[in-house]
């Protein structure tokens, strides 16, 4: 099991579901600009972010973009833990909608 990131006190309290968030994310492999697009699970969600599962590796500090609810959102990753292949990420909502 690896963790990166740091744990916070929660500020917003966490409420439990499930369901499909597809997104992309743009990342440099290779010296190159790679645009990724997957889905995740979400676990739980807040006023500030999401908890998902992916098994597309995640790095803190990438930015996010999906749609929820008919409006476009970037999150940036603050915190990822690895365990078994899957990657689980607290990912916080950022002030500009896209």
């Amino acid at each position: 099991m690896m963790v990166a990131g740091g744990w916070h006190t929660r500020k917003d309290e966490r409420i439990p579901t499930s369901g499909e968030l597809p997104f992309s994310l743009s990342r440099v492999e290779l010296g190159k600009k790679v645009d990724v697009s997957s889905k995740a699970e979400i676990v739980n969600y807040s006023e500030g972010g999401l908890c998902i599962k992916t098994s597309i590796p995640l790095e803190v500090g990438n930015i996010l973009r999906f749609e929820l609810k008919g409006q476009k959102y970037q999150a940036m990753v603050k915190w990822v833990l690895r365990e078994e292949g899957i990657y689980i990420a607290g990912i916080m909502f950022l002030k500009n909608k896209i």
